[in-house]
């Protein structure tokens, strides 16, 4: 990329989840450009590598294209979010702005604890599904990255199974609890299950929220 380029004012750079594409993301990237910003869609090989490498992958697709933006946002799906965590623990980006992160197990799934013996399980989500664990420890944002991060976390899950597995409120996959992340500016829980919570109207319209204004719009507390 040609760095005498005029840099690019807000950028915003999607991840979707594990077992997941670009696609999947595709709603909140035209909503986003809609909004004025310029928008990032990256697919990886979440099946085939853990999570450092994936890290490594992704900043290998942004570091030239950063150059020339003046701030960097995230905007991240489930497994995506611990992606932005390693990422930015190894290779901390000089213009990071916002974050958003949309329903990622923070401290892991109950889920994938109950799976990660299963063959099925293994050969489906690779090496990354055996970090979706509760007892997995991962990267953590350094503090010297003055960044503003907001979760959004779903409260409807819908499957059966999954349902007797996590402690309530919950997605489907993910718990509440285990969305949350210690350096988070703020945190909404909205009602959407956990595969196609990306989609959701109100979803999409938090996630531009708070990348324009820092801060999620919660509802007014009845007095």
């Amino acid at each position: 990329m040609d760095n005498n380029l005029p840099k690019r004012t807000h950028t915003v750079i999607l991840l979707h989840g594990i077992a997941r594409t670009s696609r999947s993301m595709k709603k909140l990237e035209r909503t986003l450009f809609g909004a004025g910003f310029d928008v990032l869609n990256i697919d990886y090989p979440s099946r085939k590598y853990n999570i450092a490498t994936l890290a490594t992958h992704i900043y290998k697709q942004i570091d030239t294209y950063q150059q020339n933006v003046t701030t960097l946002h995230f905007v991240t799906h489930s497994m995506g979010g611990l992606i932005v965590r390693e990422l930015l623990s190894h290779y901390p980006l000089p213009n990071v702005g916002r974050i958003v992160m949309v329903a990622p197990p923070n401290h892991g799934s109950e889920v994938a604890d109950f799976l990660k013996n299963n063959i099925l399980f293994k050969l489906f989500y690779g090496p990354a599904g055996q970090e979706l664990i509760t007892a997995a420890s991962h990267a953590d944002i350094p503090t010297a990255i003055h960044y503003e991060l907001g979760i959004i976390a779903g409260n409807k899950g819908f499957d059966p199974v999954c349902h007797f597995l996590l402690p309530k409120p919950h997605d489907g996959k993910v718990t509440v609890e285990s969305t949350k992340y210690r350096l988070m500016k703020d945190h909404i829980i909205l009602p959407a299950e956990h595969s196609f919570i990306m989609n959701y109207q109100q979803v999409i319209h938090q996630v531009k929220y708070f990348l324009q204004e820092g801060k999620f719009l919660h509802p007014k507390k009845k007095k």
